[in-house]
């Protein structure tokens, strides 16, 4: 087999430039970064919640702070309607 003349050598081994290497994600490095994650929202000393993207805008989550910030416990939060809960008042209309 003749070698190819147009390739340097050791060009074979180097990818492309702007070409990354395509490595599957690690399940246990995934999972220990979500724990963290996890870990980090639920012991912030600030309100944090996740609301659900459409219409319903209802609570999926909420951490420790936002429930005593609002007043309210976990259980009154999960699947309530976010701005009737924040805005009680009726400061805000969305």
């Amino acid at each position: 087999m003749s070698p190819n003349l147009n390739q340097t050598p050791g060009s074979a081994a180097r990818p492309k430039p702007g070409a990354e290497p395509r490595v599957p994600p690690d399940p246990q490095t995934q999972s220990h970064s979500s724990s963290f994650a996890e870990h980090v929202i639920q012991h912030s000393p600030l309100l944090i919640v996740a609301v659900a993207a459409d219409a319903s805008a209802k609570v999926l989550s909420i951490n420790d702070a936002g429930c005593r910030i609002l007043g309210y416990s976990r259980a009154e939060l999960l699947g309530q309607q976010w701005w009737a809960m924040a805005y009680a008042d009726g400061e805000f209309s969305p």
